[in-house]
């Protein structure tokens, strides 16, 4: 249980500071390049997800 509770604490975390990043700080219009960049980054973000539970 403790497990899931950190799990969905994680995954709100990078959605908001993905979008808070992406239409805050870089003023992100509807551009496909930037959609890209945000697409990579979610990636990389996601890509870590396994590494935190291995342990």
């Amino acid at each position: 249980m403790k497990k899931n509770k950190l799990f969905a604490l994680i995954n709100f975390l990078i959605i908001f500071l993905t979008f808070f990043i992406g239409f805050e700080v870089i003023k992100l219009k509807s551009n496909l390049i930037n959609y890209i960049i945000l697409g990579i980054v979610d990636g990389c973000l996601l890509y870590l997800y396994p590494k935190l539970f291995d342990n």
